[in-house]
């Protein structure tokens, strides 16, 4: 069950507000803080304390990346960061990135790289066995993109998702994951269920609104829970 969360007003005009906007998921913040609480309670059991960050060079990488850590040493204040890595987007060679961190000997690694960047770094870093050398935490590994394309899927990676037909285990969830791959001969992106949740809200709205007007459509929104 899905609740929208917040319905707001976005406009060039503070005179004017024009509810159009809502979220229905969570968002890079909820990933940090809930990542780092998981995480944290991981490095207390095994006594990982030094750490090493690898994450995208630009906003979303180094601000989530900033996010996770503040909350990590939170919960758990022993916790240090001994080496960062910041790759470009679509950066072709990661080997030098690869040797810094295993250099800097790290107990436990961060990294939100996604996509196309982090299935390339993970295969290239397989070479070096990077990944039987420390814990590694990587919030958008388990995306099914990310899960089909890599050529030999490291063992006990930690990572989470926004959308997986196995959870939460309802028939609902897994006939939507379902039909999304009969259709398409892949299981959806998070980005696929995200737009998909966010169209049956307004779906959802609409009709208890009996309109599609903005204002009319962010009043019913507001709490609205769909199955």
């Amino acid at each position: 069950i899905h609740t929208c969360s917040e319905a707001s007003s976005l406009t060039a005009d503070p005179k004017q507000h024009i509810p159009n906007a809502f979220r229905c998921v969570r968002q890079g913040i909820h990933d940090s803080i809930i990542g780092a609480g998981y995480a944290a309670g991981i490095a207390k059991a095994k006594g990982l304390k030094k750490w090493a960050t690898c994450s995208p060079d630009y906003a979303y990488g180094r601000d989530t990346t900033g996010e996770f850590v503040l909350y990590l040493k939170k919960f758990a204040p022993d916790v240090e960061i001994i080496s960062e890595s910041w790759p470009k987007l679509f950066q072709p060679d990661y080997t030098e990135v690869v040797t810094k961190i295993l250099q800097a000997k790290p107990q436990a690694m961060y990294s939100c790289l996604w996509g196309g960047d982090l299935t390339s770094y993970i295969d290239q870093a397989n070479i070096y066995a990077l990944f039987t050398q420390m814990e590694v935490f990587a919030v958008n590994m388990a995306d099914y993109t990310a899960l089909t394309v890599v050529k030999n899927l490291p063992k006990g990676i930690h990572s989470g998702d926004r959308y997986i037909k196995t959870f939460p285990p309802t028939p609902e969830n897994a006939a939507w994951g379902d039909a999304y791959k009969s259709k398409y001969n892949e299981y959806p992106t998070n980005w696929s269920w995200q737009n998909a949740t966010a169209v049956m809200f307004l779906n959802e709205a609409a009709k208890k609104a009996n309109s599609t007007d903005g204002k009319k459509l962010a009043e019913v929104l507001t709490g609205l829970t769909i199955k």
